[in-house]
């Protein structure tokens, strides 16, 4: 079935849009919470669809080929002929089989498959251990001078955080999971497909190997074990950062939806406010100052202001409207460096009337 229309989403959905909807629809559907007698095969539906289209890879071979064989590295539902004799254009039918179920296979009707996170061979484990949680990305607007010289901001992110209430099992204190039934705790089901011997993740547990038992499941987040919270994260501002800059923070963004991953990373772009006294040009400011008609012609000083604060500037005699004048080392700490830009001031004379 079209990811997509499981989902819910448009084909060209964000890999967030995507997320908030596998979030929303897996918590609806969570067989240990909804028993509808559909939900089970309705819950599966979500998972294999979001396995496909949180993979950026596999989204682009699912955009490109769809359902079927009609190019190399395709999903395919079916369609498997005899043996190898049935994979047409000369690629390598492991290859295949590794994109659906994570690891080689070995062929004949007794060869078993050693993916699955290492759940191969009827073992068990957590098929997802390694999985990580999504980055996330938000907009930071700092002022001219908190770019200039260095500041520490506060953002406002929602995040897919452990459930606080199960410590992220999704069971009520003092219950516990029982043995998937239809896998036996393994996780995996065995699948036999054109003479070979295959696993696959187990439908009914999504890979588990466990289940809630009806009215064990955690009421705050409804035995899903994660859930999403406002979260305040701290950003330190380097001095000298540059407008439509990133700023990566390890570990603070979402948790993996399922398994004890670690988390994504929060990105913040940051967008400088425009000042009213201030321009910029990479480490070098600019600003104008108004002098009396008698100073440019006889010299003399001004107060002109700086980011850090007004200094003395010298007005040599003779001079002329829009001349410049810089303050060598007054400018902006350039960011890879301990080096500083110059200010550069613009002389506007103040014309007698």
């Amino acid at each position: 079935k079209d990811p997509y229309e499981v989902l819910g989403t448009s084909k060209t959905a964000s890999q967030s849009e995507i997320k908030k909807a596998y979030y929303a629809l897996a918590k609806k559907y969570h067989p240990d919470t909804n028993k509808d007698k559909d939900a089970r095969e309705k819950f599966v539906q979500i998972q294999e669809a979001y396995e496909i289209l949180s993979d950026e890879e596999k989204r682009k071979q699912y955009d490109q080929f769809g359902f079927g064989f009609e190019g190399p590295g395709a999903y395919s539902t079916g369609g498997f002929q005899n043996g190898s004799a049935g994979f047409h254009g000369g690629f390598d039918p492991n290859d295949i089989f590794s994109q659906f179920f994570g690891g080689g296979f070995s062929g004949g009707a007794k060869g078993g498959m050693g993916g699955m996170g290492g759940m191969g061979g009827g073992g068990g484990g957590d098929p997802f251990r390694h999985m990580s949680g999504e980055d996330l990305q938000v907009p930071l607007n700092v002022t001219f001078m908190e770019a200039a010289k260095g500041a520490t901001k506060d953002v406002v992110v929602e995040r897919v955080v452990s459930c606080s209430s199960c410590k992220g099992s999704g069971l009520q204190k003092g219950k516990q999971k029982e043995s998937c039934s239809s896998c036996h705790g393994s996780g995996v089901q065995n699948i036999s497909m054109g003479g070979y011997q295959m696993q696959s993740t187990c439908q009914a547990c999504g890979g588990r190997g466990t289940s809630i038992p009806p009215g064990a499941g955690c009421n705050t987040c409804n035995g899903l074990g994660k859930v999403r919270e406002r979260t305040t994260v701290q950003v330190n501002i380097p001095a000298g950062i540059d407008n439509k800059a990133r700023l990566r923070i390890p570990g603070k963004g979402d948790a993996p939806m399922q398994g004890n991953g670690s988390n994504g990373d929060l990105f913040v772009s940051i967008n400088i406010l425009p000042s009213k006294t201030f321009r910029r040009q990479e480490a070098d400011v600019f600003v104008d100052v108004k002098i009396p008609f008698y100073k440019a012609i006889l010299g003399g000083k001004v107060r002109v202001p700086t980011i850090d604060g007004d200094v003395e500037l010298k007005i040599p005699p003779g001079t002329q409207p829009s001349d410049d004048i810089a303050l060598r080392g007054r400018g902006i700490k350039c960011i890879r460096s301990s080096t500083k830009g110059d200010q550069i001031v613009t002389v506007k004379i103040d014309m007698p009337r």
